[in-house]
């Protein structure tokens, strides 16, 4: 299925706006800095979550899942025809609560293993993006999703 939506820059705001309180509900009040490094497709994510104490202490904390729900659906409003979703989602939160924000579209999803590439070919479905914005890494995965699903087929059609 793929996706046709008007740009809400509103709504990517709100969502914004309630990350960064999800966030700081998580952390609490004794905080210097947040870093919050999201990775994903449409069926796994990963989530790098540190917060810097004042003391100078960094502490990995869990993300609350309503926040991880709202990147999500962040990651799916600023889907863009031809140019696709991002795959990674940088957080930083410096006081008072002042917050910076990187989209990569770019770069691979970080994850302690390899997805399988039909992963990225199901991202694409969903999301997806002219041939001219895929990445190298991105279109590799893709021909190797496309071997791995016809043989799929192919064992499938044989039982």
């Amino acid at each position: 299925m793929s996706l046709t939506m008007e740009h809400n820059p509103e709504r990517q705001h709100e969502l914004l706006q309630q990350i960064g309180e999800g966030v700081l509900e998580a952390v609490g009040d004794d905080w210097e800095k947040v870093y919050l490094r999201w990775s994903g497709t449409i069926s796994i994510s990963t989530v790098d979550f540190q917060v810097t104490r004042r003391d100078g202490q960094t502490q990995r904390i869990d993300l609350p899942t309503h926040v991880d729900d709202l990147i999500t659906e962040l990651r799916t409003e600023m889907y863009r025809e031809d140019l696709g979703t991002w795959f990674l989602f940088t957080f930083t939160l410096t006081p008072p609560g002042s917050f910076s924000v990187d989209y990569d579209y770019d770069s691979k999803p970080e994850f302690p293993f390899e997805l399988d590439p039909v992963t990225y070919n199901n991202d694409l479905n969903r999301f997806p993006r002219a041939r001219a914005n895929h990445p190298d890494w991105l279109w590799e995965a893709l021909l190797e999703a496309d071997q791995i699903i016809r043989a799929r087929r192919d064992a499938e059609n044989t039982d």
